[in-house]
């Protein structure tokens, strides 16, 4: 027997699937999320608050857009979903559709705000990693070069103690090397 979850559970699944590149798997997910909005009990006999369900469908279909390269109409729908959902779930998805819509300031200040909440030790931690080296390239394209060096030394430290294969650690040096000089 198939067990249905909750929209909160899906939105995440049509994300990593639609950044994949895997998006028929993404809107098939989307079309699930669909169909359980508004369902208040699911397969698993709890009682669910449907009032976010509206806003985890637009972060779905919004996931799928920016996938299609289509960053202003991902910024609209993660817009929808931002005015129903926790922060911590849209901000990193908003960033992303600003930066592929050329709104780069804005795409910054989003990743900021999620820097800010400082998403560490739980299931958002990556999005918060990935901001750090997301707003770096940010600010050096801006030309911001100091703000971009702080927010790789922020990172590092932060990871002091972190393999020295972890990618966006990686990744987060050689741009810290590359703007040093």
């Amino acid at each position: 027997a198939a067990l249905s979850l909750g929209p909160e559970w899906l939105s995440g699944v049509v994300k990593v699937r639609a950044r994949l590149g895997q998006l028929s798997d993404a809107e098939r997910v989307a079309a699930l999320i669909a169909s359980a909005v508004g369902n208040a009990v699911g397969d698993t006999s709890i009682n669910r608050n449907v009032g976010a369900d509206q806003g985890h469908l637009d972060l779905a279909r919004g996931e799928i857009e920016l996938a299609r390269g289509r960053g202003e109409q991902a910024a609209t729908l993660f817009a929808a979903a931002a005015a129903r959902l926790i922060p911590i779930d849209v901000l990193e998805s908003q960033a992303q559709a600003l930066v592929a819509a050329g709104r780069a300031e804005e795409a910054a200040f989003r990743y900021e705000e999620l820097l800010a909440l400082a998403p560490f030790g739980m299931e958002e931690q990556e999005d918060g990693v990935r901001a750090f080296v997301a707003l770096g390239g940010i600010y050096e394209k801006l030309g911001r070069v100091d703000a971009a060096r702080g927010v790789y030394e922020r990172l590092i430290a932060q990871w002091s103690n972190g393999d020295d294969n972890l990618v966006l650690l990686k990744q987060a040096r050689a741009r810290l090397k590359a703007i040093a000089g």
